[in-house]
């Protein structure tokens, strides 16, 4: 019974320093039909076009080190940046192939919703299509009355996981963002898909 406002930056882990690069995904306000790949050198500040590179985040992930590489050698020569005032900044990361979500994850959450503490993880999942903007106007479903919201910290993977050991889990992460959650709470406890609500509306804004 959420969706997600997802956070405007994307800051990496690995070989590019998340103080000297942070992705977003802005949209021109000249040209408003297209979503754009983008680097943020500074808090709030301008930001230098990567599209030449790849075409959005997920296909700058697919491309690895050597996307990352390329990205690098780019913004050591110093281009032009694109002023702030000129773009509105989308959510960091689209198109992926899932969302996945773990609840009950924070021992004061579990009080505050009067639920027991969980001893296995609660993983449980949204549509991509439910990730919006950070500015995005997120809809307010009328079947609701009890819409709840959360602040979560997101995981970008960078490569496939699987029977991945705690020591090595590091390795498939790519970078770090930051989301709004919010939960049709009424809904959520009342479907047995444990919200097909949240799944459904663009409730994940980045």
């Amino acid at each position: 019974s959420s969706g997600i406002n997802a956070e405007f930056i994307l800051f990496l882990q690995g070989s590019i320093n998340s103080a000297n690069m942070r992705l977003v995904q802005f949209i021109r306000k000249s040209s408003p039909h297209a979503r754009l790949l983008g680097a943020e050198l500074t808090d709030g500040g301008n930001i230098v076009d990567l599209s030449h590179i790849a075409p959005n985040t997920l296909d700058f992930v697919r491309g690895g080190e050597n996307a990352m590489n390329v990205a690098k050698m780019y913004l050591d020569t110093s281009p032009l940046p694109v002023a702030r005032s000129e773009i509105e900044l989308a959510a960091p990361i689209t198109g992926m192939d899932k969302v996945l979500c773990i609840g009950m994850n924070y021992v004061d959450h579990c009080e505050e919703q009067g639920a027991p503490i969980p001893t296995e993880p609660l993983v449980f999942n949204k549509f991509p299509s439910c990730v919006a903007g950070p500015l995005a106007d997120l809809p307010k479903p009328k079947c609701t009355e009890k819409l709840d919201w959360e602040v979560e910290l997101c995981i970008v993977m960078g490569k496939e996981a699987f029977n991945v050991s705690k020591e090595e889990a590091m390795d498939y992460i790519y970078g770090f963002t930051t989301a709004h959650d919010v939960s049709a709470r009424d809904w959520q406890f009342k479907m047995v898909d444990n919200g097909l609500l949240e799944k459904l509306w663009k409730h994940l804004p980045q």
